[in-house]
């Protein structure tokens, strides 16, 4: 992108350069030249270069966003496959207000044998956010929390949220809800589905018939 800026400024200077040429020589020509086609000639320059400028911002907003768009996508889908291979593989999911939502899991990646785990969100330091609907990194755990994914993966002010994880004990399927965000403002929300390997009825807690 950069080097369409260069190529864009470059062929504006030559441009420039070229009216201002046109327009010397007109002044050292017997026939001279006017006021008014000076002033033209200037409000000429000055059009152009106004308009190189707006194309150029346009130009570079556009593909910011572009690039913004496939990332987020891109960060949903990376997202998403490792919070399914979390699910997939749990052998407990507790829903301890009895709502039908998941609390606390068991994680065989992100935390200690001693304790259940769920899903968080934490600042660029590593610590839990504690306000509610803020985005930023997905961790797993509560004493210790560890980041699903490294902090370079949320390129261009993008952050996350896991809004919610939902257990079908009949089905024995979790529905994930993931939101991602430019910055604190969300961008768009989807949910999927997690088809459970290793929880038996007996290992969780279900409003589910």
């Amino acid at each position: 992108m950069s080097g369409l800026c260069i190529f864009i400024n470059r062929i504006s200077g030559q441009l420039k350069h070229k009216l201002m040429k046109n327009m010397l020589k007109r002044v050292r020509s017997t026939a001279g030249v006017t006021l008014a086609e000076l002033l033209a000639a200037m409000l000429i320059l000055g059009l152009v270069s106004s308009g190189m400028t707006v194309g150029v911002r346009f130009a570079v907003d556009k593909y910011n966003q572009i690039m913004r768009d496939t990332e987020a996508e891109v960060l949903y889908s990376t997202l998403s496959t490792v919070i399914s291979n979390e699910l997939r593989y749990t052998t407990r999911a507790d829903d301890e207000d009895g709502d039908g939502y998941v609390d606390t899991f068991f994680s065989h990646s992100f935390a200690s044998k001693s304790e259940y785990a769920r899903f968080s969100v934490c600042d660029d330091d590593g610590n839990i956010m504690t306000d509610d609907g803020a985005y930023g990194q997905i961790c797993i755990g509560q004493s210790t929390p560890k980041r699903i994914l490294a902090a370079a993966a949320y390129n261009r002010n993008l952050r996350a949220r896991v809004q919610s994880v939902k257990y079908n004990s009949t089905d024995r399927i979790f529905t994930v809800t993931l939101s991602i965000a430019n910055g604190q403002e969300e961008m768009f929300t989807q949910s999927f589905d997690v088809i459970s390997l290793n929880i038996d009825k007996k290992d969780t807690a279900s409003t589910e018939p």
